[in-house]
């Protein structure tokens, strides 16, 4: 049989950047999975509450936002949200959207809408009236308690549902890839270029002494090179007393490693949002070094503009899910260039605490040319040369 999980994540959607979808993922074979993603009933009601609390949160910093447009919104939401299939929740929806409209009609007798007329005309106070500020706060506060409602506790039938036709079509390809997925296994141990696809660190120990972990990633097509930790996977299964503390050992150090390998790309990721794109820093067990550099087409290398805070605050979390936070910080670092023309890359690299930084920024440039001719990308630049 074929087991398949289930979660529910936020993806940025035309309805809104925090659309709810239902991701199921299975192991169809080793090294090849499989993850279906679809959007739950709820979308649409989903994506209005948003733009609801976006309208609001804007009432209090703009007197251009009218309230006739919030009130258009609430409806709508309210609309789509009696059309909801009944679920275990759907009572403790249409109570929250109850309390968000007694909390909008609150808003409107604080004087809002006198003090946003006062300031298109050029007077009245400046600062938003700490009576306004209260019930719009408090309407920000319920229009968030009412999309957790819709979002976030999804129907748990269509759950069901779901999740048994991914099952199904999960089944159905993996009986389809069987043979494919034989045939690449019996290639790799007969054709060193088809070998080399699948990467092991062992492979590396030899030629870069220390090495742990690395992780390479071409940000232009978000495509990540990294080995496998398929070396430190022992099964306990049937061996001797020895063999057995050896697994187990395998095991722990495998263990250790993804944690610490997480960890990097926390700090690192951390580091990215305040504009620094070369990092080196160790802890008491290893060595760890994070690199983000630009170039052109031609592979030349392209040194970005140094961005100030504000900009920095502006842009999204690092990563894809929500917006290409890559996309955008090359837009900002070469403002005069168009972002199609530039490659962003990014390599992360674990090494035993022992080894020195020049040796990290040595072993660096020759991990990255080593990884090229398995990408099948060239580069005449290193980003270790930034240091």
């Amino acid at each position: 049989g074929v087991s398949c999980h289930s979660s529910l994540v936020l993806l940025k959607t035309e309805l809104s950047v925090f659309t709810p979808h239902l991701v199921h993922y299975t192991t169809l074979h080793h090294n090849l999975s499989l993850v279906v993603v679809s959007e739950i009933g709820r979308s649409r009601v989903s994506g209005s509450i948003m733009s609801l609390l976006q309208c609001v949160s804007s009432l209090s910093s703009s007197s251009n936002t009218s309230l006739d447009v919030c009130q258009a919104t609430l409806l709508q939401t309210q609309q789509l949200a009696r059309k909801l299939q009944p679920g275990s929740n759907t009572d403790a929806v249409m109570l929250a959207l109850e309390k968000v409209e007694l909390q909008w009609l609150n808003c409107r007798r604080s004087g809002l809408a006198e003090w946003q007329e006062q300031q298109s005309n050029g007077g009245g106070e400046e600062n938003v009236p700490s009576r306004v500020e209260a019930a719009v706060t408090a309407l920000q506060e319920g229009i968030r308690t009412a999309w957790r409602h819709i979002s976030l506790p999804y129907i748990q039938s269509s759950s069901v549902i779901a999740n048994n036709t991914a099952q199904h079509a999960a089944i159905f390809a993996k009986d389809q890839l069987a043979s494919y997925a034989q045939f690449i296994d019996v290639k790799s141990m007969s054709n060193p270029k088809f070998e080399c696809r699948s990467l092991t660190v062992n492979r590396y120990m030899d030629d870069f002494p220390g090495l742990v972990h690395f992780i390479y990633i071409d940000r232009s097509r978000h495509q990540l090179t990294a080995p496998s930790l398929d070396l430190l996977e022992v099964s306990s299964g049937g061996l001797s007393a020895s063999e057995g503390d050896m697994a187990a050992a395998c095991l722990t150090t495998r263990q250790l490693t993804k944690q610490r390998v997480w960890s990097m790309v926390d700090v690192a990721r951390s580091h990215l949002s305040n504009g620094q794109h070369s990092v080196m820093w160790k802890d008491t067990t290893f060595s760890y070094a994070y690199f983000l550099w630009f170039e052109d087409k031609n592979n030349i290398a392209q040194v970005p503009e140094e961005l100030d805070e504000d900009v920095l605050s502006a842009l999204p979390r690092p990563g894809i899910l929500s917006e290409d936070f890559y996309r955008l910080l090359t837009a900002h670092c070469f403002p005069g260039t168009s972002a199609e023309r530039l490659q962003v890359y990014e390599v992360m690299c674990v090494h035993l605490g022992l080894v020195t930084a020049p040796c990290v920024l040595e072993q660096t440039r020759r991990l990255l040319a080593s990884v090229w001719e398995v990408t099948g990308e060239s580069s005449s630049y290193n980003p270790a040369d930034l240091l």
